[in-house]
């Protein structure tokens, strides 16, 4: 019962941050969860009546702020816009350093020399996506490396799942092996 507490709890205080991106990710978390889960139907009846306690609790500004998901160009939306403008400028130092990038942990610094908005979304900026920041600062390179750690990561989880199923002496490495997959897809 204190897990589910604490779960609501957390769940909550993630979507109440009016964060697209933690909307989108807690929506697909909660997808996933589902999807893995063995009794999907008793979970559904759990999750359903927290889902509506939660979303009837949030304030109108909250939702006005998710549906500009897909209205950020109407809308001109500074937040989002920037952050696609500073994916283009990741894109644009990875042009100009394919095979290394512009250096570990140097984006911020290299933005302001990269940047063709003359600063319209201010100086010494952050990425804002981890695959963009990798690809700027450790070049294309880098990027492969990057998605083979996290392909292989998954693919050693799906591993595990399918040997615990096999295995039922093995079947408790089954809820850490799909806790972080999920946790992984969230990420990416």
């Amino acid at each position: 019962p204190f897990y589910w507490i604490i779960f609501i709890g957390i769940l909550y205080r993630a979507i109440s941050t009016f964060s697209r991106g933690g909307f989108i990710a807690c929506t697909v978390m909660a997808l996933l969860f589902w999807l893995h889960s063995p009794r999907r139907a008793r979970l559904l009846l759990a999750i359903l009546p927290v889902t509506v306690i939660i979303s009837l609790s949030l304030p109108q500004t909250f939702w006005e702020r998710m549906w500009t998901i897909t209205t950020y160009q109407e809308d001109e939306d500074t937040s989002a816009l920037g952050r696609l403008h500073y994916w283009e400028v990741a894109s644009l130092m990875a042009q100009n350093h394919p095979i290394l990038g512009v250096g570990f942990n140097a984006f911020n610094a290299a933005y302001d020399r990269y940047d063709f908005s003359m600063g319209q979304y201010g100086n010494n900026r952050s990425v804002h996506n981890s695959f963009f920041g990798v690809l700027a600062e450790l070049g294309y390179v880098g990027l492969s490396l990057y998605c083979l750690i996290l392909w292989f990561a998954l693919m050693s989880c799906h591993h595990v799942i399918r040997l615990s199923s096999v295995h039922p002496e093995l079947s408790h490495f089954t809820i850490s092996a799909k806790s972080f997959q999920i946790s992984l897809v969230v990420f990416i």
